[in-house]
């Protein structure tokens, strides 16, 4: 369980590196902020109102995006 969390740890600290380098981005969710707390980690993004690229290929009716 504690490697885990460690490894959960990783790779959000990983993201959160990647979202600084590209920043700001037309096609991901800028990156304000990030902290951390003796029990979480918190990235405070750009709100993004229609979802994730996932969702948006959900949507469409051939399942892909001309």
């Amino acid at each position: 369980h504690k490697q885990d969390v460690v490894r959960a740890a990783r790779r959000v600290v990983q993201e959160s590196q990647a979202l600084s380098s590209v920043a700001p981005h037309r096609f991901l969710a800028n990156k304000f902020a990030s902290l951390q707390t003796s029990a979480h980690l918190v990235l405070v993004l750009e709100f993004c109102p229609n979802g994730d690229l996932f969702d948006l290929i959900e949507r469409q009716p051939q399942g892909k995006i001309d």
